[in-house]
């Protein structure tokens, strides 16, 4: 019986890889003659680095660059084993030094954070020899539109006095005209495949500042800011480079990376989860499995929105293997949420007495005390054919 274990991470608790391995030992306590695959997933923020270059049998490299608030870092990126592009494929993970998590509370301010330094890993990346990037876009500190990536490889940005302008989401507002001649020839011939975390656009009603900006420090007048920069950046792109990416699905990934990868590189803006199912082959993993076991942090409305379970479910379903989702957050009576994702049965790990420290700090036992659980009282295998396990 082949079973393939695809979760995410259980964001601020357990990475892809470490759930993987939790529910495959707990399923093969109960099924030791069970045939596993582990395929730990992202979706374009913190673990897409690790997945796509453990999956492809890539190399990781470590270089200094600017974190998120200028301070001076050792970040990696990496370059892809086995993957079906045509060229040396580098991968950079915008939140390894720009990441939210790796920002104090006390300097969490995206008014002044900078993304800098995922410039400088591409530039470090190309002198690899990679010509293909996936940027993985999520889970930063920032929301500068990507101007400090731009910055980083030899883009000038100038206000109206013909001054370059400094980094940060709030020097957007003095952005007047941009400057291409003077960008690092290489990179300038690169090609970027940008990982999205999210589709909220760059502006508009559900616009990246006004849903993202508040938990990476930003209070009302700084929101206010941020929109009001956001709205420049995309005016002065579209005014000095002829392209409308303000409203585009995605743009808003990684405080406006995505928007500001479109503008200066011609990226192409993918969902990063669909873009990882690809990378890691996962349908041709799938097609001779009896069942896909997934699973994150939370299953709740947000998961129908392209998050990695929905992504899961919809790749197996075309295949016609079952799918079961393990979550910290659920609630396993929705019968209507199940449907609308395509999960055969999803799972709560956490017990109703646990509060939410304990939650995340014994995440790792509460998971594989519910995997044992599930497969030995509900004989999950034996019933595949029951229509209760079938999408």
């Amino acid at each position: 019986m082949k079973i393939l274990v695809a979760p995410n991470a259980f964001k601020g608790s357990l990475t892809a890889a470490d759930a993987a391995h939790i529910i495959s030992r707990a399923v093969l306590d109960v099924i030791p003659d069970a045939q596993i695959l582990q395929i730990p997933l992202a979706d374009g923020g913190s673990g897409t680095l690790d997945t796509l270059i453990e999956t492809t049998l890539g190399d990781f490299v470590e270089e200094e660059c600017t974190n998120a608030t200028g301070e001076r870092i050792v970040a990696p990126f990496g370059i892809l084993g086995q993957s079906g592009f045509e060229a040396r494929t580098g991968v950079i993970e915008i939140a390894q030094c720009c990441g939210l998590k790796d920002i104090p509370l006390r300097k969490r301010n995206p008014l002044v954070a900078t993304t800098y330094g995922a410039g400088e890993l591409m530039i470090h990346a190309q002198q690899e020899g990679c010509l293909y990037f996936i940027i993985g876009l999520g889970d930063t500190g920032t929301h500068d539109c990507g101007a400090g990536i731009a910055q980083a490889v030899g883009i000038r940005l100038f206000d109206n006095n013909g001054k370059s302008i400094g980094r940060g989401g709030a020097e957007l507002l003095k952005l007047a005209s941009i400057d291409l001649s003077v960008m690092n020839r290489a990179i300038a011939a690169i090609k970027v495949i940008a990982a999205c975390d999210v589709t909220n656009p760059l502006l508009g009603k559900n616009n990246s500042a006004r849903v993202y900006a508040p938990q990476k420090g930003a209070d009302s007048d700084a929101l206010k800011i941020l929109e009001d920069a956001s709205g420049n950046f995309a005016r002065v792109v579209k005014k000095e480079l002829g392209k409308d990416i303000g409203k585009t699905e995605g743009s808003g990934a990684a405080g406006g990376a995505g928007a500001g990868l479109a503008a200066f590189f011609d990226a192409e803006l993918r969902p990063g989860a669909e873009l990882v199912l690809e990378c890691v082959h996962f349908d041709e993993k799938c097609l001779d499995a009896d069942l896909v076991i997934t699973g994150e942090g939370a299953i709740d409305a947000q998961t129908t929105n392209g998050k990695t379970i929905s992504v899961v479910c919809k790749h197996a379903q075309k295949l016609r293997v079952p799918v079961i989702a393990f979550a910290g957050i659920t609630d396993e009576s929705d019968h209507r949420l199940r449907k609308e994702i395509g999960l055969a049965k999803m799972y709560c790990i956490t017990p109703d007495t646990a509060t939410e420290d304990e939650a995340m700090r014994h995440a790792r036992n509460f998971l594989e005390e519910r995997v044992k659980q599930v497969f030995m009282t509900e004989n999950i295998l034996a019933n595949l054919t029951n229509t209760s396990l079938q999408q």
